[in-house]
Order: C-alpha cells, then structure tokens, then sequence
C-alpha cells in the first residue's frame, strides 16, 4: 500500500487534508453464506484513488476533554483518477461534544454517520471499505462488527449506510482511575443512502480507565 496526504492547518481550529492510496488487496477464505448474501465479491485486485478531509476542533484538552467540540467529514473515492478494479465512493461524518457539568463530571456526546456506494457491479465495492458496527470505540454492548447484518453463517455482512452514537458520563475516581456510564446505540443498513434510524439497537454499561504518563 501506498498513503501519502497533504495537510494544511487553515488557523489555529481547523485542518484540512487530501490524499492518494494505491494498493493491491488479496482475499482469502471468504465464508459461501457471505457471498451467497452480497453476490459476487472481487477477492483481489488493485484500489486507486484519492481522498480529502476536514477535522474542526475547539477542545480544552486534546487527550481528556471537558467543553468543547470536534467535528470531521472525510471523502474518498476509488477508480476514476487511476481505474483499478474497484470502483466506489464512501462519505463519513463524526461530531463529538463536550460539556462540563460541575463536580469534576463530564457529558461527552458523539453521532457518527456514513454512507458508500458502488460505482457499476456491486463487486466494485470492496468488501473490506463496508461499514461494521460493533465493539470497542463503537456499540460497546457488541462484540467488534457484530451489530448489523450477518449472513446465515452468522458472519457480519456490512453495510453501505452506518448510523452510531453514544452518550457518555466521566468522572475522576480517585487519582489518575476515572469512571464512566454510558449508553451507545447504532446501526448498519445494506442500502446505499439509508441511514437506518428506525432499526437502532442499544447498549448500556460503565467503564473504568486509568491515565498513564503517555496518555488514557
């Protein structure tokens, strides 16, 4: 694989990116319900194509936020400057608030969207760029890339829609160990553009993390 990205800091909140991959992708051992559930999935081949971002950030800290908010939209595509043997455009937008409530507690709130779709055969979009939900830094009631679609072998299938967020309190314990609850909710459509809001799925629970010298 190859990455290369030009960043360029427009002021002191906001950064802006684009960039270039090309790459050569080998699959193997993809389960028969997979692709009995998705159709013909291209197991190899090169992927081209470039990207541009934007990331706004007015944040207190950048490792443990208290107020503030950071908000990112990302675009990529493949197969149109330099074909190769997938063809697909994928959009993504996350925005995280911060809210300081007194006594040392924190509401920390993020949305995360996304939507991707083929250009030509549906086998242009590579199964490895689909959405997964589902896990650390996600649904956290669900194992990782279980939320969503599984095929009859109970594998996840992906989507070209993604729908996720969370709700979360924080608050200092005791020197540098520190306690959240938080409630997530989320979920994967196989439809291109259908951001799937009427079949969410939810999660709740608490978390404990501890602050090293290098960071959460």
């Amino acid at each position: 694989r190859f990455l290369g990205r030009i960043q360029h800091n427009f002021n002191a909140h906001l950064v802006g990116s684009v960039g270039y991959r090309f790459e050569y992708n080998q699959l193997s051992n993809i389960d028969p319900a997979t692709i009995a559930a998705l159709g013909d999935i291209r197991s190899e081949g090169f992927l081209s194509g470039p990207s541009i971002g934007l990331v706004w950030t007015r944040t207190d800290d950048p490792l443990s936020p208290t107020r503030g908010e950071v908000v990112s939209l990302s675009a990529e595509q493949a197969g149109a400057v330099w074909p190769g043997h997938y063809s697909f455009y994928r959009l993504l937008a996350d925005a995280r608030k911060y809210l300081s409530l007194g006594w040392e507690t924190v509401l920390a709130g993020r949305l995360r969207l996304g939507v991707g779709e083929a250009i030509g055969a549906d086998r242009n979009f590579p199964i490895f760029e689909r959405f997964y939900s589902g896990g650390q830094n996600s649904v956290r009631g669900y194992e990782r890339r279980r939320l969503g679609p599984l095929s009859a072998a109970d594998e996840p299938l992906g989507g070209l829609s993604l729908n996720e967020g969370s709700l979360e309190l924080r608050r200092p314990i005791w020197q540098a160990l520190g306690g959240a609850v938080f409630f997530d909710f989320g979920q994967v459509s196989l439809r291109s553009f259908h951001i799937p809001v009427s079949d969410l799925r939810f999660s709740a629970g608490f978390g404990l993390s501890y602050t090293t010298p290098v960071g959460p």
